[in-house]
């Protein structure tokens, strides 16, 4: 199939799945479940697994992320040669197989390990030995990973490293598309990596106590002067100012992303606030790329932010199960907006 055909028959099929995800309005239903069993049916109209509650609602979460999975692989097996860009993109979830496999027991991060074959960067072949599954990958050739027991330093410096490779893999990817492809997915890939460069910085302050000296080399895109320029240099404003006073924070071009003030109490700066607004944003922006950019890798780049954050919704209904989701969530992700703030 040669690529212009390729690329209506995958934009056709992502209208299809597009038409069936949990997303917008759609959405409420998930929250309107009563138990891990209803959240089940919801999403997959099958029979309920015989399951204590938590086990449930662990087989859900996996099955949410390989049904993902599985449809983007079917999208781009559908091209001769993917696009580096979307290989890119689905290889977050070999990353995310590194840091299960890490932080987890052997038992309980072979339960959990994702297959993205034939596209893992990975040589999940040599698993369980972890320091032989990323020695051949040409992101982490050389690097050595923190074991069991490792610091919360170690692990902060790791993730940093895990990652900055996989944002590396996603701009490399889009540097080599077509002008034409370049403009239909520009944006989202560029406001991506901002934000979560932005939410990064936040999160070490906040929970690590980290300064501005130890937090700069961690940022994604800060080994090289042209994507630091482009990446880091907007979240550097968020580096030293104080996080307990929003109005120093007021001149910021990403002032709207943060927890507003509420008369009369004491403000503190919250990084989940920031990751959500973030999010939203990010979302809404995939919505409008797919519905704008038939026919492009923007197109696909979009569906796959958009399935992701289906998988966080998916997720965020099974956690408000256990223990309550804040109105905040409700109120965002389950109105289909197709605004975005330019």
């Amino acid at each position: 199939m040669d690529k212009s055909a390729a690329s209506a028959y995958v934009y056709a099929k992502a209208c299809g799945m597009y038409a069936k995800s949990f997303i917008g309005k759609k959405a409420q239903k998930l929250f309107e479940a009563k138990t891990m069993g209803d959240l089940w049916t919801a999403v997959f109209a099958s029979e309920v697994p015989v399951l204590p509650e938590g086990k449930l609602a662990d087989l859900l979460e996996r099955r949410v992320t390989e049904k993902l999975v599985f449809d983007f692989l079917k999208l781009i097996a559908a091209y001769d040669k993917p696009d580096l860009l979307s290989l890119a993109l689905i290889s977050k979830y070999d990353y995310i197989n590194v840091k299960t496999a890490l932080y987890e027991s052997e038992a309980e991060a072979s339960s959990f390990l994702i297959d993205i074959f034939p596209y893992s960067i990975f040589n999940w072949k040599k698993w369980p030995d972890i320091k032989a599954v990323i020695k051949s990958s040409p992101v982490l050739h050389g690097k050595t990973p923190p074991l069991h027991g490792a610091s919360a330093d170690e692990h902060v410096l790791w993730d940093s490293e895990l990652d900055g490779a996989y944002y590396r893999s996603v701009w490399a990817g889009f540097n080599s598309l077509s002008p034409a492809d370049k403009r239909s997915c520009g944006r989202l890939v560029h406001d991506e990596i901002i934000l979560q460069n932005i939410v990064w910085v936040l999160r070490l302050r906040t929970y690590y106590g980290l300064k501005e000296r130890d937090i700069r080399p961690l940022l994604a895109g800060a080994d090289d002067p042209e994507t630091e320029e482009l990446f880091c240099r907007p979240a550097y404003f968020a580096l030293d100012k104080p996080l307990d006073d929003r109005h120093a924070w007021e001149k910021w071009q990403y002032a709207r992303f943060l927890n507003p003030h509420e008369e009369g109490m004491p403000w503190t700066l919250d990084p989940r606030y920031v990751q959500f607004a973030s999010d939203d944003y990010l979302y809404r922006l995939a919505i409008r790329q797919f519905h704008t950019n038939a026919f492009t890798v923007g197109a696909l780049a979009a569906f796959f932010k958009i399935k992701h954050l289906e998988e966080y919704i998916i997720r965020s209904a099974a956690e408000s199960l256990r223990v309550g989701t804040d109105d905040l969530f409700k109120s965002g992700f389950l109105e289909e907006k197709l605004y975005v703030e330019k």
